[in-house]
């Protein structure tokens, strides 16, 4: 890692504290799935409003329903994400080996 890599403050990181104790309390109420659920549908409908609709943060399945990519760092199928469904995979497979 380079050595250029700067500090973050400490009242920064103890404001991504306490978010984050706030967000553990919202998960175990509602559940963490939701939690991503919902700011995924109020992102796209504050970048609608903007005529931006697309850009919103996409949450996808759960980790244990998918498979390894296989990519070395990122790719356009997992787009740094390293895990796809079964069936996206197969797909990717087929046409890299085409």
């Amino acid at each position: 890692m380079s050595e250029d890599v700067f500090e973050i403050p400490e009242y920064i990181l103890a404001k991504w504290a306490e978010e984050k104790k706030f967000i553990k309390q919202v998960g175990e109420r509602i559940g963490y799935g939701r939690i991503m659920q919902i700011g995924q549908e109020l992102w796209r409908e504050q970048l609608e409003e903007m005529g931006l609709a697309g850009g919103e943060f996409a949450s996808g399945p759960c980790v244990a329903s998918t498979v390894p990519c296989g990519c070395k760092d990122s790719c356009g199928w997992c787009c740094g994400a390293g895990w796809l469904t079964e069936h996206v995979k197969a797909v990717k497979d087929k046409m890299e080996n085409e």
